[in-house]
């Protein structure tokens, strides 16, 4: 039988179900804002294979990481349609679940997901992948907390799990994940794609293709933040979360990205 995943579950066992997956590199610790706040809710935050306390689960396949989360998901909230939230490459596991599970899931909240590579783009960032042995953990470790805009009451977690993803078995793993994903199709399942004002133009039009691919797909930027906006304005993400699965309007600073364009 497999090991299971590392699993934080707080909130009231007959609420509805939230499931917090973690961006590439880093653990459950990247929710702990939204756990602390949205205490009206179950909320189920695992470390995937290979970060955090599950590193040991490792290497990091995406199927694997789809199976690993239905177990918890049948194992921890049985009969329930839950709401995936995902980061980055939780976010890429939260669309592979609703492509092979859609009746587990009541709407997916996605935010920096990339919406898979290229053969070509896989190879070329396997083959740079050597470089994270050539550079200085901590200069890797300096610039990725400026990049991200990372609170200090945040960095200590952030730099540790950081740390032992800065290698090349590991950047190898979750490039092969997203060369891998499988985005879903014509699924009727809300789907949220919401991208930071300061990340790239591939990750908006990532945002925007994925928002297209499904008949309730919504494609948002958000102002004046970066990739991990949920540490650096925690208070507009949980307010976000909280709209979305309520089926509420969302914050007025978030706007719609348009999706007729590449």
């Amino acid at each position: 039988m497999r090991s299971s995943l590392h699993l934080l579950d707080v909130g009231p066992l007959e609420a509805d179900v939230l499931m917090f997956l973690h961006g590439g590199g880093l653990s459950a610790h990247q929710w702990h804002p939204q756990l602390k706040a949205l205490n009206g809710y179950r909320c189920l935050a695992p470390d995937l294979p290979e970060h955090g306390l599950s590193r040991a689960l490792g290497p990091f396949e995406l199927h694997d990481a789809v199976e690993r989360v239905l177990h918890v998901l049948v194992q921890r909230s049985p009969g329930q349609r839950v709401h995936l939230i995902g980061s980055s490459l939780g976010g890429a596991v939260a669309l592979q679940v609703l492509r092979v599970a859609p009746k587990l899931v009541q709407s997916v909240f996605i935010t920096g997901t990339a919406a898979g590579l290229s053969r070509r783009t896989g190879q070329l960032t396997l083959a740079a992948a050597p470089l994270v042995n050539l550079i200085p953990k901590e200069w890797l470790l300096q610039a990725s907390e400026r990049q991200f805009r990372v609170p200090t009451a945040d960095r200590a977690a952030f730099r540790e799990d950081l740390r032992q993803a800065l290698n090349i078995h590991t950047q190898h793993s979750l490039t092969r994940a997203l060369m891998n994903l499988q985005l879903p199709i014509s699924s009727n399942v809300r789907v949220l794609a919401l991208v930071g004002s300061k990340e790239t133009w591939t990750a908006k039009r990532a945002a925007r293709h994925i928002a297209r691919l499904m008949p309730q797909g919504q494609a948002v930027e958000v102002p004046q933040v970066g990739h991990l906006w949920n540490l650096e304005a925690p208070d507009l993400f949980t307010a976000t979360v909280q709209a979305w699965v309520e089926g509420k309007p969302l914050p007025p600073p978030l706007r719609p990205l348009a999706t007729d364009v590449e």
